[in-house]
C-alpha cells in the first residue's frame, strides 16, 4: 500500500501485421471545414489516425468530441474553429493536425502526481481536481478499486469551490452524452454482424468494431528467490521491445517519463484500427505498483486482450501485482473462490468479446478456467464472448515474450485459430514449456453436436488438473461432449465427439480422427488411428470389449475399423458383405456392432458365427456409444452454442 501522506517472435514473424502503420495510412487532421455540415452527432471519425465521436457543437460553436480512454471514463474533447490544439475535458491536449496527444489523462498517473513529494502546490490541487472528477464519473458507483483507499485523502484536499467545479463538469459532461443515442465511438465498416459459420472474422469485428485494439499487459511477481532478483519488468521490456519492432510507437501519459503505452495503425477487415498496448510490470516501486493495479482492472473492464505474466504463488489463486507482498496488489481470482472478481473488479462482461492470456505455471486450470466459469455463470444477463489462453502445467517464463508477441501479430493479421496456436506452440525457449490450452479463441464456446432440436441446459469442465472434456446437459437429459477442445477455423470442422476416459476423439470433415487429452500435452493432434494418410474416415462410435474402451470407425473405403488409445494403429477385421460400403456404425441396444450400408440397409455382426445378419428395420441404437453426427449418419446432428444453432 502507498504512504498515507502527500508527501510519499522476439525476431516477430513479419513486419506485414502492422504494414499500414505509417503516417500515410491516413490522412492526417480533421475532415475539411465544408464537410462540417454532413457530420453526424453520435457518428465516428477518424482524425489524426485516432476514433472520436462527434458530439456536435458547444453554446460557443466550438466542435465536441469523445474520446474512449483505456480507463473507463471518455473525454470530451473542444475544438474550435481553426483551431491547432483540442483541450479535453479531463486536461488532455490533442494536436489533430499531427495526429498525438499531450498530456494524455491516466487517472494512475494522476494519482502518482498528487503524492509525488516533488509536486508542486498548483499541480497537486489539479490532481485532486482531476481524480475527483474521474471519480464521480467512473462507472462503478464505488470508484474504482485503486482509488478506494484514498477517497478520505482526496475529499480532505477538495475546497468548497472545487466541489462547485466538479458538480458542474459533471453535469456539462452527462449532458453532452445525452446527445448520442449511444455512447462511444464505433468504426463505420464494422457496424454489420458477421455469420459465426463463416470462421472468425466476427470474433475478429466485436474486438475491433469500436476502432480500436486495446491490449493490457500485467506483470505479476516473478521473484527469483536463489538469485534475489525482481524478474517482471524484464519481460515486460521483451514484449515492449517485441511489439516495437512490430511498429508500434511508445507514448506517455501525462509528464511520466515511463512511456507504458505503445500505439500505431493497422488495417483489419478494412478498417483502420488503433492498437493501444498499456504495459506494467510487477514492482517494489509504489508508483509501478498503482499503475499496474489500476491496469488489471480496467483491462478486465475495458481492454480487448488482457495478458498476464508472473508466479502462480504455489497455486494459491492469489496473484500479486507487486513483487513484494502487498495487500492492496493482491488479486484472490483463481482456485475455487475468485472473490475479487467480485470485489476489486468492475465492468466485467462489457465487452462483447475479450481474449485472456495468463502465462503462469498450471493458470489454464487454476485461473483461466475459473475467470470464464466466472463470466459464463455468474455475471447476469451476459451474452459476450471469452477466449482465454493458459498453460496446463509448470511453465517458464522465457516463452511470454515471443508468444505473446507473436499472438498480437497473428492478431493483426486476422488469422484463424488454428494457425495461432500451432505457431505459439512452437516458439519454445524452454524443452519444459508446456502446449498452450486455448478455448473459446476466435471460435464458439460451449459448442456442442447434438440431435436437432435439442437445447443445452448446463456445462462442466471434467478434471480441473487435466482439461481434456467438457461435457454439457441437454434438454433430454443425456451428456454429450463439447467439440470446444478441437481448435476449429470454421465452426463444425469437427463432425463427431466420442468421449473415452481420460481423453476425446473428434472425427474431421477431412476424414482424421483428432485426440485430446492424456497424451497430448494439453494440444489437440491427429490420434494414432489416422497415421496412414490414405486412409479417412466418415463415421465414428465408442464400443467397450471386455472393459476396454475403443473407437469403432467407418472408413470412406466401406470397411470397419477399430481403434484402441495407445495402439499404433487401427485393426480392420469387420469386412463388409460383398457389394456393400458401410458408411456409419456403433453398438445397438444389445451391444451388438451395427453397421449402416450405402444400400440403407443395416446389418449386425455375429461375433460366434463371425458374419453379419442383415436386420429387417433400424436398429435402436446405444445412444452413449453412438454420438450425433454433423455428416448426417446415424443419428442426425446440428451445431449448438449459446449464440444459437449453426449449420455449417
Amino acid at each position: 500500500m502507498r504512504l498515507k501522506c502527500w508527501c510519499k517472435f522476439l525476431l516477430v514473424l513479419g513486419l506485414s501485421a502492422l504494414a499500414d502503420i505509417a503516417s500515410s495510412a491516413e490522412p492526417r487532421g480533421v475532415l475539411p471545414r465544408g464537410q462540417a455540415q454532413e457530420r453526424e452527432i453520435g457518428s465516428s471519425y477518424l482524425i489524426g489516425g485516432w476514433w472520436f465521436q462527434y458530439l456536435g457543437r458547444s453554446a460557443e460553436r466550438a466542435e465536441l468530441w469523445l474520446f474512449p480512454h483505456l480507463d473507463a471514463v471518455p473525454e470530451i474533447f473542444t475544438a474550435p474553429k481553426d483551431a491547432a490544439t483540442w483541450q479535453g475535458s479531463l486536461d488532455s491536449v490533442f494536436h489533430p493536425g499531427e495526429g498525438r496527444f499531450a498530456n494524455l489523462f491516466n487517472a494512475a498517473e494522476v494519482l502518482n502526481e498528487l503524492y509525488e513529494p516533488r509536486t508542486q502546490a498548483p499541480a497537486r490541487r489539479q490532481a485532486a481536481r482531476l481524480l475527483g472528477l474521474y471519480r464521480r464519473l467512473h462507472p462503478d458507483p464505488k470508484g474504482p478499486y485503486y482509488l478506494r483507499p484514498y477517497e478520505k485523502d482526496l475529499e480532505r484536499a477538495l475546497g468548497a469551490g472545487d466541489r462547485e467545479w466538479l458538480a458542474a463538469r459533471q453535469a456539462w459532461q452527462a449532458e453532452m452524452l445525452k446527445r448520442a443515442p449511444r455512447a462511444g465511438t464505433q468504426a463505420p465498416a464494422l457496424r454489420v454482424p458477421c455469420p459465426l459459420e463463416q470462421g472468425p472474422k466476427e470474433y475478429y469485428r466485436r474486438l475491433v468494431a469500436d476502432g480500436y485494439l486495446d491490449l493490457a499487459v500485467i506483470g505479476g511477481n516473478l521473484y527469483d528467490p536463489g538469485n534475489a532478483t525482481f524478474n517482471s519488468w524484464e519481460h515486460v521490456e521483451k514484449l515492449r521491445g517485441a511489439l516495437r519492432r512490430l511498429g508500434l510507437n511508445a507514448e506517455g501519459f501525462r509528464d511520466s517519463n515511463e512511456r507504458t503505452l505503445l500505439t500505431g495503425t493497422a488495417r483489419m477487415l478494412g478498417q483502420s484500427v488503433r492498437v493501444r498496448v498499456n504495459l506494467t510490470g510487477g514492482s517494489t516501486r509504489e508508483h509501478r505498483i498503482v499503475r499496474t493495479v489500476a491496469n488489471f482492472v480496467e483491462g478486465l473492464a475495458r481492454a480487448d486482450l488482457v495478458f498476464y505474466h508472473g508466479h502462480s504463488n504455489y497455486e494459491s489463486g492469489k496473484y500479486w501485482l507487486s513483487e513484494s507482498p502487498n495487500e492492496f496488489a493482491c488479486f484472490q481470482i483463481g482456485m475455487s473462490e475468485p472473490r475479487d472478481l467480485t470485489e476489486k473488479c468492475y465492468g466485467l462482461g462489457r465487452k462483447p468479446y475479450q481474449i485472456f492470456g495468463f502465462q503462469s505455471c498450471t493458470s489454464y486450470p487454476r485461473y483461466a478456467r475459473t475467470v470464464r466459469w466466472h463470466y459464463e455463470r455468474e455475471l447476469p444477463g451476459w451474452n459476450g464472448a471469452l477466449g482465454v489462453l493458459g498453460n496446463p502445467t509448470l511453465c517458464s517464463m522465457r516463452d511470454f515474450a515471443p508468444r505473446y508477441a507473436a499472438l498480437v501479430e497473428l492478431l493483426l493479421q486476422e488469422r484463424p485459430p488454428r494457425e495461432i496456436l500451432q505457431k505459439l506452440n512452437a516458439l519454445v525457449q524452454d524443452q519444459n514449456t508446456p502446449h498452450l490450452v486455448m478455448r473459446g479463441l476466435l471460435q464458439p464456446r460451449l459448442s456442442f453436436i447434438v440431435p436437432r432440436g435439442v437445447k443445452m441446459k448446463d456445462f462442466q469442465e471434467e478434471d480441473a488438473d487435466a482439461p481434456s472434456q467438457v461435457f454439457g446437459e441437454g434438454a433430454d437429459g443425456r451428456t454429450y461432449a463439447s467439440t470446444e477442445v478441437f481448435v476449429q477455423d470454421t465452426p463444425g470442422e469437427i463432425v463427431q465427439a466420442v468421449p473415452l476416459p481420460g481423453r476425446l476423439y473428434g472425427l474431421g470433415g477431412d476424414g482424421i480422427l483428432y485426440e485430446y487429452g492424456e497424451g497430448t500435452g494439453g494440444a489437440m493432434r491427429a490420434s494414432a488411428a489416422s497415421r496412414d494418410p490414405k486412409l479417412k474416415f466418415v463415421f465414428a462410435a465408442r464400443t467397450d470389449d471386455r472393459g476396454r474402451p475403443r473407437v469403432l470407425l467407418t472408413g470412406a473405403d466401406g470397411r470397419l475399423y477399430r481403434y484402441e488409445p495407445g495402439a499404433s494403429g487401427p485393426s480392420a477385421d469387420l469386412m463388409p458383405p460383398r457389394g456393400v460400403r458401410f458408411v456409419a456404425a456403433g453398438l445397438d441396444e444389445e451391444q451388438r456392432i451395427v453397421a449402416q450400408g450405402d444400400d440403407e440397409a443395416y446389418y449386425a455382426w455375429d461375433a460366434k458365427a463371425r458374419r453379419y445378419e442383415k436386420l429387417e428395420r433400424a436398429p435402436g441404437w446405444d445412444r452413449q456409444s453412438v454420438t450425433p453426427s454433423l455428416s448426417g449418419r446415424g443419428i442426425a446432428g446440428e451445431l449448438w452454442t449459446p449464440e444459437g444453432v449453426l449449420r455449417p
